[in-house]
């Protein structure tokens, strides 16, 4: 039986290798992406952490991939980082420092800017797949996570769902204003998060999230908080079938799951 799981697990992910390679041309390059079977049913475009790259995160997703759902993971470009004494590095805006009480903490500007790059690239893939918007989770980890709030919160209508790691909501006050005065969050929010993270504490975590909470009623159908016991600023199993879950509600997955 173990042999058996074995070379079914191998010919599965040699599968997603084949599906795995690079999109040409994108402005965030490396852009990973991980191919549907050529029936696509959804879109996850998720973002990387300051200093990273999209690589780590496409062969963690591809390890629980969906045949039916697209999978798109950008590198951000290099640039100068306040925070790290000005080092050039991967960075999607710049962030000066963590300090939970400096409204000016992070560039703005870059913020914007980078949202806005963000949702003509995802456009576009949706539009090569003849998807909408609902048909998506953009999601991200720290940093990324910070900017698919954004993205989602300044520049989409509706959305499939969010799927923010280890982040925060930037510039929360602002940001929401548009939703307390009544109009409609754009899309189902599932944020995790570990409760011993010392690069984005839990407590600033859920503070710039507290509204979500109070828009919606604290229906975890709309928003969920989930707290990860023992978790510092990285991911674990029970967080990745977690995300996968989010993302097989939100894209109206069923049965179409390559099993590892």
């Amino acid at each position: 039986m173990w042999l058996s799981y074995l070379f079914f697990s191998t010919m599965a992910w040699r599968s997603i290798q084949a599906r795995l390679g690079v999109i040409q041309g994108s402005k965030y390059h490396p852009c990973f992406n991980i191919k549907s079977d050529g029936n696509t049913k959804g879109v996850v475009f998720f973002m990387h952490g300051l200093g990273d790259m999209g690589m780590g995160w496409a062969q963690l997703f591809a390890m629980q991939a969906h045949p039916n759902v697209r999978y798109v993971f950008p590198s951000a470009n290099h640039m100068p980082v306040t925070l790290n004494m000005g080092m050039d590095m991967p960075s999607w805006f710049d962030i000066k420092n963590l300090s939970h009480d400096d409204n000016d903490r992070y560039d703005k500007a870059g913020l914007n800017e980078a949202a806005t790059n963000i949702t003509e690239i995802v456009d576009g893939i949706l539009a090569e797949e003849n998807l909408t918007r609902k048909e998506l989770v953009l999601g991200g980890f720290s940093q990324g996570g910070a900017l698919a709030y954004h993205t989602a919160f300044n520049h989409f209508d509706e959305i499939g769902g969010l799927l923010i790691m280890s982040s925060w909501l930037c510039d929360s006050e602002t940001v929401l204003s548009k939703y307390k005065n009544g109009k409609q969050l754009p899309g189902p929010i599932s944020h995790h998060h570990g409760d011993i993270d010392p690069m984005v504490p839990h407590f600033m975590a859920v503070e710039s999230t507290n509204e979500l909470k109070k828009l919606t009623s604290n229906d975890e159908s709309l928003f969920k908080f989930t707290t990860y016991k023992g978790l510092e600023h990285s991911s674990c199993d029970e967080e990745m079938k977690d995300a996968d879950l989010f993302i097989s509600r939100s894209l109206d997955l069923s049965n179409d799951k390559t099993e590892l």
